[in-house]
């Protein structure tokens, strides 16, 4: 009699053990469940989307437009977590550009924080470094992050949605294709969403641009897209007014026709992060336009449209060398003996 008392108590305690387990283990599937449609990215949707709110809209409404636009993966997750972090009554009317990087936390965030957005000036002839460093110190991201996105990684990263960075030579970066202008940015965007702004940017400004008419004019100078913007990206260091830009144009483009080295001392900056001296002279790079003739490598940083068109448009002249004195005025020669008088004259 006592036997089977002991029996049936263990067989209990196993079928508890059981039953514990399997609670165990419910929980736990429906945490990871919970957790991953909250904190990585769920959402279906390739390309960023016009959502609004509608005043009244609750949490509900909003869930469920959310899923069939792609944007998260479940409604009842996000609605539940909008419960949990009690901001079922904190959603704010309005139009947002939600986007595929952002996960069911981060919209909800978006949705529910007043001044979001804010506009991120970026300027003509920044490189990416200096975008990199401009966003971190907005601690918008890190400015590694940033880096790594605007990398070769990048390029094959974006190259299937943008097919102008289809062809780029072999390890470039996207220096040259972030496009100078004023964006509107929050703290919750991405690298990813930022860099697909900045080049939807470069091929609305620049490439649809009528005025520009890219395509007819790479096609009748016999050069690439790649090719324009790293002489634009040159001619942006060098120099600030649009004339001086098509003179400058006009001379590089020559000394290029006649296997002349280009002699740009803002490669030798590119290079070095500092003010160009002689000795830079000699570093052995192929950014390092004294030593070697051609093209550097790719753009040295982003131009504006300005200079853009300015390499595309080169002014034709009897010049063939240029200085910058110390206010910026540009001194053009015809000869080397007439450039070395000016450069004894303004730059010493």
């Amino acid at each position: 009699m006592i036997l089977k008392r002991k029996n049936r108590t263990k067989k209990g305690m196993n079928s508890l053990k059981f039953a514990f387990s399997l609670l165990g283990f419910f929980i736990l599937t429906l945490s990871v469940w919970f957790l991953g449609n909250i904190f990585l990215l769920q959402g279906d949707e390739v390309e960023d989307v016009i959502f609004s709110v509608k005043e009244g809209d609750g949490l509900s409404r909003v869930s469920f437009a959310l899923e069939k636009e792609g944007l998260i993966a479940s409604k009842t997750a996000f609605a539940l977590w909008g419960l949990i972090s009690n901001k079922q009554r904190c959603l704010m009317a309005g139009d947002y550009e939600l986007s595929p990087e952002m996960t069911s936390f981060n919209i909800l965030k978006y949705l529910t924080t007043p001044g979001q957005a804010k506009k991120v000036l970026i300027f003509e002839g920044w490189s990416t470094e200096d975008i990199a460093q401009h966003f971190a110190e907005k601690e918008m991201f890190f400015q590694d992050d940033f880096l790594n996105t605007c990398s070769d990684k990048g390029v094959a990263f974006f190259k299937d949605e943008f097919p102008f960075l289809a062809n780029l030579p072999k390890e470039s970066t996207l220096e040259g294709f972030l496009f100078p202008d004023s964006y509107e940015l929050s703290k919750l965007d991405s690298p990813q969403r930022v860099v697909r702004k900045m080049l939807l940017n470069f091929q609305a400004k620049v490439l649809e641009n009528e005025k520009v008419n890219i395509e007819k004019q790479l096609e009748s100078k016999e050069i690439t897209l790649f090719e324009a913007l790293t002489m634009a990206s040159l001619i942006e260091k060098e120099v600030k007014s649009y004339q001086d830009k098509q003179i400058v144009s006009g001379i590089l483009w020559k000394r290029l026709r006649n296997g002349w080295p280009l002699q740009v001392d803002a490669t030798l900056v590119y290079l070095t992060g500092k003010v160009a001296l002689n000795s830079h002279k000699e570093i052995d790079s192929l950014y390092n336009t004294y030593k070697n003739k051609g093209l550097p490598p790719g753009p040295i940083c982003n131009p504006g449209l300005e200079s853009i068109l300015a390499a595309l448009n080169p002014e034709t002249s009897a010049y063939w060398y240029y200085l910058s004195t110390k206010t910026g005025q540009i001194i053009f020669s015809k000869t080397l003996d007439e450039h070395n008088i000016n450069r004894g004259k303004y730059l010493r």
